[in-house]
Parts: C-alpha cells; structure tokens; sequence
C-alpha cells in the first residue's frame, strides 16, 4: 500500500523532545497560551518574513477573525475562489458577508486576476485568493488592484505554508496571511490550529482579543470576540516541527519533479504554476476526465489518493443563499470534475513515485472499454485518502 499521505512519520521527527515537552506542560499545569505560544509566534512571524504572527485554535478561526478584525460586516462583498475547502466561504458566512466567487485560470486551477475587477461592486470590501495546493496565486495584479480600488488582501494561505512567489513568502503579500496547522499540512501539529501572519500591528492587536473574548485583561472585555486560543501542546510540537518545515518541502519538490518526469508522456494534466512561484506541493494533482476510473484503478494497486475539489463551493447546498440562482464557473466545474491528488509526503521514496507512475501508465495501456468499465466500479474502490489534506 502507497499511503496518500503520512502523518506519523513528521512526528516520529520530534517525538522525543515532543514528549518531553508535553510532561513539562503538563507539570506546570500552563496549559493555554502561554510562553511555548508566544514562542512559537515570534519563530513564524520570522519566518513567513512578517512582524507579527497571532496562533489561533484553527485555519478556520484564522480567516473568520481576520475578517472580524477588518470589521468586515453583513452585505459587504468578498472576492474569492470557488475551487477550494468550503471554510474559505464559511468564515465570510459567519461574519455575514457573502462571498463572490470569480472563475479559476484553466492552467494553474488559482483564482484568475483577468477576471476580478469585472466581478468587483460598490459592495465589495477585499480579496480573499487562495494559494492553493501549496502552490502560489499570482499575487501581483491582485494586490494592484487591491491598491487601486481601496481593498484589502487577504491570503488563505492554509495550503502553502514556506511557498514563495518572487522570492517573498505568501502569508506577507497582503494585509494579513492566514494558515492551519491541521495534521496533515506541510506544518501541521497534533490536533488543530492557525495562524495569522501581519505587519499590521493594531490588526495583529485585535485578533489576540478576539482570539480570548475580546479580552484586553482577564474578566475585563472590551469587544465580543470568541475562544480561538490555541494550547501549549500544540505550540511545543508546532515549535520543533518548524525548523524542519524548509527540509520537507524540498522533499516534496523532489517528488513532484520524479511525478512531473513519469508521467510526462502521459493523457493527463500535470499541475502549472504561475512565474515566479516556488510551490510546496501541498497536493500533487493531475487531470483527467477518466478520473473515477483511474482512481478505483490506482485503489486496486494499492494507491490511496485524494479528491480536492469534488464538488466547487458555488454548487455546495450550504451556499445556495448566498450565490445567485444558474451562477456558474466552467473552469472551476471542469476542473472539480477531473482532478485527482496522487500520494504526496516527505519521506516518499523514489521506488514509490515510480510505483505510483507506473500505475498510472498501466491504466492508460488498457484498452478504453476495460477503462470505462473500472470508472463504472467507482470511485469507492479506492481505499480513502489518510492525513486529512483539505481542512
């Protein structure tokens, strides 16, 4: 069996010290927001080539409290994508606000700066892009328009964190950058978290009251926030993992490059990236309209993968309210439809990539009826995909 994804083995890296760390919380009894965090903070803020970093108890609390601390209110208007995990949508829902989607570049699957400013109203208060798989949006006409119009960038950066576009980290593109620690990111702790990333000081000031009840001071509450802290636990092994992060994408680089060479003569859509962009590959996904049918093949072999997007938000029922009635998104739709994420971890080796391809093409070798009739046995073949990719 070829894994989709293998989150153990990022903590069997730390293990040690992890545990060590966990006795010592647990002895003090400082179990929430303490010194580990604070640590932790300043490690990312420095990182991400930012002044501040506020954690936060997950990716989702991350934007929704963005966008509270940019009061954001109802019936204002947010550009986004509809190609990506419902919680982008979800926090602009939480905070009233309704998400305008604008179509995905057929290529690289990012949001398609050509076509926000034709989707902009006087309603409209930001952009919300979204660097998806690990892999940056071209950023720079998004943030002249942001400039010229008024706006503030946001970056959804939850599946990127280390990429670079021109040599700068996202998360410090825009106003503020927002990440989750979910397990199975390229940084990902044992449970859940976020992160906002600014150079905004008083914007980096209201998310730590948010985060706490909108709290300046124990008991003393100057606005309704909410309980976003994130534990010391999750900080120790957020903390080690950290310096590891830059070695683990470089791994993951490297098998990107071994899928890019083995599938190179293939019927499928390898990922694109804009220029200037160093990816992380978060995911690895190709192209197919045989999809379902090479997915129940590859489940046969022994090869988890993963669908990340199958259903884009302007179709989820959640968002029937909130996206006008025959809106629709080709590229978007096209793509939900035919991607496909292959196995993708630190640590995977060259004989697996190679596994992984050679099933690939041994699916293309058959004859098109034997095709068609795996895509008939489904999707549900395949063994689900392990380390929760999307949250």
């Amino acid at each position: 069996m070829i894994p989709f994804a293998d989150v153990r083995s990022s903590f069997d890296a730390v293990q040690p010290a992890l545990a060590a760390a966990v006795a010592e919380i647990l002895a003090t009894g400082q179990v929430v927001q303490g010194a580990r965090v604070r640590r932790f903070e300043e490690a990312f803020a420095a990182y991400c080539g930012a002044r501040f970093a506020v954690a936060v108890a997950s990716g989702t609390d991350a934007l929704e409290l963005t966008l509270r601390a940019l009061d954001v209110r109802p019936g204002d208007e947010v550009i986004t994508t509809p190609l990506t995990f419902f919680a982008t949508a979800e926090a602009l829902l939480a905070v009233g606000a309704r998400p305008v989607f604008v179509d995905v570049d057929p290529d690289t699957l990012q949001l398609d700066p050509a076509r926000v400013e034709a989707a902009l109203t006087p309603r409209t208060v930001g952009l919300l892009p979204v660097h998806l798989h690990g892999a940056p949006v071209d950023a720079g006409p998004l943030v002249q328009l942001a400039l010229d119009r008024g706006l503030w960038l946001v970056e959804d950066a939850a599946q990127a964190h280390g990429a670079r576009l021109d040599g700068v980290r996202v998360g410090s593109l825009g106003v503020a950058g927002c990440f989750s620690f979910y397990p199975g990111k390229n940084l990902g702790t044992c449970g859940e978290g976020g992160a906002v990333v600014t150079r905004e000081p008083a914007l980096a000031e209201r998310l730590r009251r948010l985060r706490d009840h909108g709290s300046v001071e124990k008991y003393h509450h100057v606005e309704a926030g909410k309980n976003a802290r994130m534990s010391e636990i999750e900080a120790a092994a957020l903390e080690l993992k950290l310096p590891l992060l830059d070695g683990w994408n470089a791994q993951r680089r490297a098998v990107a490059a071994r899928y890019d060479e083995g599938l190179a003569d293939l019927p499928l859509e390898r990922p694109r990236c804009v220029a200037g962009a160093e990816p992380v590959w978060h995911l690895y996904v190709v192209r197919t309209p045989e999809r379902d049918a090479l997915r129940a093949f590859l489940g046969e072999r022994g090869v988890q993968t993963g669908l990340h997007y199958p259903l884009p938000l302007h179709l989820q029922p959640a968002l029937a309210n909130a996206v006008p009635a025959g809106a629709s998104f080709p590229h978007a739709e096209r793509a939900a439809a035919s991607v496909l994420s292959l196995p993708m971890f630190p640590g995977m080796t060259a004989a697996q990539v190679e596994a992984v391809c050679d099933a690939v093409a041994d699916f293309f070798r058959q004859p098109a009826g034997s095709r068609a009739r795996a895509s008939a046995r489904g999707a549900s073949a395949a063994p689900a995909a392990a380390g929760g990719a999307a949250a």
